[in-house]
């Protein structure tokens, strides 16, 4: 039996796409990573449990609501997980933490975003968390590998599902890259 090459052409760009999409992304939710990044001097890319065994000393229980429910996460504080990754704050300045932000980004590309005041609890105290599970069950795929809650926050806008990118800014930095030029 003969195909018309039409056929077969698009035989393979369909299965040529399925193929490049089970690579793309990874079949379970233990699979998948956070990445931290940007001006920091200890950049990472860790999974759900990778999180949870780097920071096993440090993670709390956090009750929050969703929808006027209760509910419990095991959580790591995000100022924790910047911390860990030293962010490359300049020196010779007064707070030049102050001119950084931390953007937490999702696979679908939901952003939300916190200056380093905020997440200091000696300035902002905003109570921002990287939430391992969900109410004592694995995150769902669609998830994990973690999620964001925000429980100082009046609603829950600030919340990121599936976390890919957290991503550390400095503000300053081209102005400093053009004063040096």
């Amino acid at each position: 039996m003969r195909l018309p090459l039409a056929t077969l052409l698009l035989t393979v760009a369909v299965a040529s796409t399925l193929v490049v999409r089970a690579h793309a992304e990874p079949d379970t939710a233990a699979a998948m990573a956070v990445r931290i990044a940007g001006a920091v001097d200890a950049p990472s890319s860790m999974t759900n449990e990778q999180l949870r065994a780097t920071c096993s000393n440090e993670l709390e229980l956090v009750t929050y609501t969703i929808r006027g429910e209760q509910h419990q996460a095991t959580c790591v504080p995000l100022a924790l997980l910047v911390a860990k990754a030293r962010p490359k704050l300049p020196e010779g300045r007064n707070h030049p933490d102050l001119a950084f932000v931390v953007a937490v980004r999702a696979r679908d590309g939901y952003t939300a975003a916190f200056s380093f005041g905020e997440l200091d609890g000696k300035l902002g105290d905003a109570k921002v968390y990287v939430a391992l599970d969900f109410d004592g069950k694995p995150l769902s795929h669609k998830h994990a590998p973690a999620e964001l809650i925000v429980t100082s926050d009046k609603k829950g806008s600030r919340g990121v599902r599936a976390i890919e990118t957290i991503e550390v800014i400095d503000l300053t930095a081209k102005e400093r890259a053009e004063r040096t030029r």
